[in-house]
């Protein structure tokens, strides 16, 4: 007499139990689609402010690397070339409040060749960057680095010769774009997805480090790029946490 009631009771359970398994999982599909399409929506952004390979030899020219730092790596290279090589693979970017737009990525099999190009609001190029060997204070590998002098050890050790190349249309655009990119920088120098809740030393470290800069205005066509003064200006207060790779 009482099976037929706990039958009942029992299928009533199950029933609720299958419906609440279906609202979960209808949510998690969503998320997970949601949360898909917005990585793609932000890989997609990234790659389409990957430099115009014609607007950036039409601006910089055919100029080789060798011809304005003799010392640089792939000398005989085109400084537009060496440009587009270090957005092969990796490409990420990141949007600011203002609407300019920082996207950077690095060459095929060689991470330690990257670029960066760096877009005013209107998505006009503000800078074109060559950043060649840069040591890390975490490369997610070995222990974080927490002092100067045990970074530049770590450079001695590495045999490594950390450099990078600027080059802005202009003056104005220079100075109005390399806090954002003098960011970047301190955000490469932590592996990106920074988290200095946790490494407040290493964070405070990569403000301190300075690698060595040379600045460029480039006026486009056959002119040779112009060496200028790297611009004394603070970085943008952006949070390192935002630069993701």
């Amino acid at each position: 007499m009482w099976m037929p009631i706990f039958d009942a009771v029992g299928r009533r359970r199950r029933s609720a139990l299958r419906q609440l398994a279906g609202f979960v999982g209808a949510c998690m599909l969503a998320l997970w689609a949601c949360g898909g399409a917005l990585a793609s929506s932000q890989a997609s952004t990234a790659q389409e402010r990957v430099p115009d390979a014609r607007v950036l030899r039409a601006w910089i020219g055919g100029t080789n690397l060798g011809a304005i730092a003799p010392d640089a790596e792939n000398a005989d290279v085109a400084i537009a070339d060496r440009v587009l090589d270090g957005f092969e693979a990796g490409t990420s970017g990141l949007a600011t409040h203002d609407g300019r737009f920082v996207t950077w990525g690095f060459k095929f099999g060689e991470g330690n060749q990257q670029s960066v190009a760096v877009y005013d609001s209107d998505g006009r190029m503000m800078l074109a960057v060559i950043v060649s060997n840069v040591v890390r204070l975490d490369d997610g590998v070995t222990p974080a680095i927490r002092s100067m002098k045990v970074y530049r050890e770590r450079i001695r050790r590495a045999g490594a010769r950390p450099h990078v190349l600027v080059f802005a249309p202009n003056r104005a655009k220079l100075e109005a774009a390399f806090p954002l990119f003098a960011r970047w920088l301190q955000a490469d120098l932590l592996g990106f997805n920074a988290d200095c809740t946790r490494t407040r030393e290493v964070c405070a470290l990569a403000a301190r480090v300075r690698i060595p800069v040379r600045a460029f205005i480039a006026w486009g066509g056959d002119a040779l790029p112009r060496r200028t003064t790297v611009p004394s200006i603070p970085a943008a207060p952006i949070p390192l946490a935002d630069f993701v790779q």
